[in-house]
């Protein structure tokens, strides 16, 4: 079996969510009366305190005029206790469209938290008009199963109790700050799209991701999500270490379907080094295409503060033209869909003793 290192060190990531879209229409995630209440339980990562939240919201109707808090509660036999930790956020107007909301700052934060003991993340009507059938404001997720998941889950409390409303077990769009300056969490804007500064991959043009390890490392292979416009050529992936090319494979245009997850598996790789840059470049074969045939790498565009939620600040989304990776733009709001493979970590992951750290990444494909 093989693993995709994407992130260990990470909540959730959506690099990993390949396949994964936003929905808006979990009813179970509604708050439309007064009394109601929804909840997210969250496992720390960090014993850090939680300072603050942001969440995205979508209304409907009008409520801007309905004040919400949101706080911290302890766990009571798998629903939200009524004991805070800490202090409530100061009230916030409801949004007028739908998005995060913004961070909203605990009054006091948590205290210190305990690994592996989940808390809930409360958000309430607190003040204001009144929400109802018309007016009321709902949470996104992720659709679907997700490949990776840390036990996520919205309850909803119907103004009795939280048991009734179906549970929601998928990963929510949501941001949790730490103390320590550290965020968890899911920051994204929408389902996977097409990059909005990035030039499209023809000619000369480049796209690919950037990243490093505290080990050295072999890259078997990389799976993506790309999409396609016409007939371009052959499709390229190469990888460098630095600027030097190090090995490449290519993978012809029938291999490939658009907007879908896509694998390419390298056929003589070599150990490449540690803390160096490493790029993953995705370019036509013989810089061909143009305008009307032509690759993109699908992206999730993401709330730009939060970007640590996701990368460590040695891995981005890139793009350039010609051949040396190093002269790239690095992205600073858009996460790519590009999933490097490693077969076997004893091997493919190699330093002696003293080797350097790394921030690693992860999932079980």
């Amino acid at each position: 079996m093989a693993i995709s290192l994407i992130r260990c060190n990470r909540l959730t990531s959506p690099v990993i969510l390949a396949s994964q879209s936003i929905t808006l229409t979990d009813t179970g995630m509604t708050i439309d009366a007064n009394t109601e209440k929804l909840a997210y339980k969250y496992y720390p990562t960090t014993t850090s305190p939680i300072t603050g939240i942001d969440l995205y919201l979508t209304p409907t109707g009008a409520v801007t005029g309905v004040n919400f808090q949101i706080q911290v509660e302890t766990d009571s036999s798998d629903v939200p206790s009524g004991t805070v930790l800490g202090s409530a956020t100061p009230e916030f107007a409801g949004p007028s469209v739908g998005g995060f909301i913004g961070l909203k700052t605990l009054a006091v934060n948590t205290g210190n938290l305990t690994l592996n003991q989940p808390v809930w993340v409360v958000i309430s009507r607190s003040s204001g008009a009144s929400l109802d059938a018309s007016n009321y404001i709902r949470m996104a997720r992720i659709y679907g199963y997700p490949v990776f998941s840390m036990n996520e889950k919205v309850r909803h409390y119907n103004g009795t109790n939280w048991t009734t409303t179906t549970i929601t077990s998928s990963p929510i769009l949501l941001i949790i700050k730490h103390a320590d300056g550290t965020y968890v969490g899911l920051p994204i804007n929408s389902s996977p799209t097409t990059p909005t500064n990035a030039s499209n991959i023809y000619g000369t043009a480049r796209q690919g991701l950037k990243m490093k390890y505290g080990s050295k490392v072999i890259l078997r292979g990389i799976q993506f999500r790309i999409g396609i416009a016409g007939s371009p050529n052959t499709l390229e992936v190469k990888v460098y270490e630095g600027s030097t090319l190090k090995y490449s494979e290519t993978l012809l245009l029938t291999s490939l379907v658009a907007n879908t997850t896509a694998s390419i598996y390298f056929a003589s790789p070599v150990l490449l080094a540690s803390n160096t840059n490493i790029y993953i470049v995705f370019s036509q074969v013989a810089n061909g295409g143009d305008s009307n045939n032509l690759y993109r790498i699908m992206i999730y565009d993401i709330v730009s503060a939060y970007m640590e939620a996701i990368y460590s600040p040695d891995v981005r989304f890139i793009y350039g033209t010609g051949d040396d990776p190093t002269t790239y733009t690095i992205e600073t709001t858009e996460v790519a869909v590009i999933i490097p493979v490693f077969d076997d970590p004893a091997i493919d992951l190699d330093e002696g003793a003293g080797g350097g750290n790394s921030n690693l990444w992860g999932m079980i494909r």
